[in-house]
């Protein structure tokens, strides 16, 4: 019996130690799993660590003109290619088929035969302008001018917006100035630098039906107005201007408008997080109230931060109270000014008439518009907006310089040198 007395004991001893060593292979084991992605981290560092040594040395063999990098340089004044767009531009008459939204597409058809009566055969010759139909606020095509700088990509650019009424269209901007060397306000910026848009507001110039619009309709051209600029945004992504360089003129009841449009959130940007585009304002004869859009209630929420140049005859009867209660709010930003002209014309008949206005307003926006230092890049376009060429307008001095040189008078025949007179045969 004393033989058997310690072998429970010695059993119990040896099951703990077969437990013990069961755990501690486990627990190696786990280990050992866990330091695998250690490991294989450390050996793509390792891999990382070669490729930056190779990068290194193949930068000094290019720094010492050894080697030579892969990479292409930007040209000069143009875009960055990853900010240009691959759909087909909507200005180019062979491209419309290729690539068009709906939109585009819808009016493209509708304007094929106008547009192949009116589109020059081969590139026009600068200085030229596009007619153009842009989806508005609500889908409806309006009919604008473009006209693009000739210098592309850093290009700034404005937009005249006509007034309200019978008769007035985007042509009241087109109007040969003597003031300008017979140039219109918009071909003359245009010559200047600018890429210029003057669109002709809904139920006015090339948009039917032509009428007064109601207050209603007046109140909701912001939106069209909006619609405008993203067409904008679409000619900056393909490189030829600069939005962030954007100058908007209006006169008489346009005036209101653009201010109203100003005012409201969102106006002038492309998308959700980004600041307006707008960089100066010009005002020629604004109103108290047009159709229910009241000046002082539109200029206060952008008098602080966007530059506004308003010009005022002094005895224009329609303008000038509105102009004065609103020019100590306009001037507390140290770019604005208000300008009193000695007439009692107004609108687009005070920039049509009287001398050195158009001059005036055009050097207003060197500073805040073309003078702007800021790099140009892509825009992010979460709302498209469809747009077609209606045809290309070759401007007058483009034509003249086309002209043959005046011909020269028919110079008047040879005469024949008179017959020596017959010698007489002597007699």
């Amino acid at each position: 019996m004393r033989r058997f007395r310690h072998r429970p004991a010695l059993l119990a001893l040896t099951i703990a130690l077969s437990a013990t060593i069961t755990v501690a292979a486990t627990l190696s084991l786990a280990h050992a799993r866990q330091d695998e992605p250690k490991q294989a981290d450390e050996k793509d560092q390792d891999k990382g660590k070669g490729k930056d040594k190779a990068k290194d040395k193949d930068e000094k063999k290019d720094a010492k003109g050894k080697g030579k990098s892969k990479r292409r340089p930007v040209a000069a004044g143009a875009p960055p290619r990853k900010g240009r767009p691959q759909a087909a531009d909507p200005l180019n008459k062979a491209a419309v088929a290729a690539d068009a939204n709906p939109a585009a597409k819808a009016m493209a058809e509708a304007a094929e035969k106008a547009r192949a009566k009116a589109q020059p055969v081969g590139p026009p010759k600068w200085p030229f302008h596009y007619k153009i139909k842009v989806a508005g606020g609500d889908g409806a095509p309006l009919a604008a001018h473009y006209y693009p700088a000739k210098v592309k990509f850093n290009a700034p650019v404005v937009m005249l917006v006509h007034d309200k009424g019978t008769g007035r269209a985007g042509k009241d901007w087109e109007e040969p100035l003597e003031d300008l060397k017979n140039l219109s306000l918009a071909e003359h910026l245009q010559e200047q630098g600018y890429s210029v848009l003057v669109p002709d507001l809904r139920y006015h110039g090339g948009n039917a039906p032509r009428r007064e619009p109601t207050p209603a309709e007046w109140r909701a051209m912001p939106a069209d107005l909006q619609a405008f600029y993203l067409f904008l945004v679409d000619r900056h992504n393909r490189g030829e201007l600069n939005l962030s360089k954007l100058g908007v003129i209006a006169d008489g009841e346009a005036a209101n408008l653009v201010a109203a449009w100003a005012a409201m959130p969102g106006a002038a940007v492309s998308s959700e997080g980004r600041v307006s585009d707008l960089s100066a304002l010009v005002l020629i004869s604004p109103v108290e109230d047009a159709g229910g859009i009241k000046l002082a209630t539109a200029i206060p929420p952008i008098a602080p931060r966007v530059p506004i140049l308003v010009v005022c005859g002094d005895r224009d009867q329609a303008s000038i109270a509105v102009v004065k209660a609103a020019q100590p709010v306009i001037e507390r930003q140290i770019k604005s000014k208000v300008s009193y002209i000695d007439t009692n014309l107004h609108g687009s008949r005070l920039v049509n008439f009287f001398p050195k206005v158009p001059a005036a307003i055009a050097r207003f926006l060197d500073d805040p518009v073309k003078g702007r230092v800021i790099e140009w890049e892509p825009r992010y376009l979460l709302t498209p907006v469809g747009y077609q060429s209606e045809g290309v307008v070759e401007s007058a001095s483009a034509k003249k310089a086309d002209e043959p040189a005046a011909k020269k008078a028919p110079e008047p025949a040879a005469r024949k040198a008179p017959e020596p007179a017959a010698k007489k045969a002597p007699e």
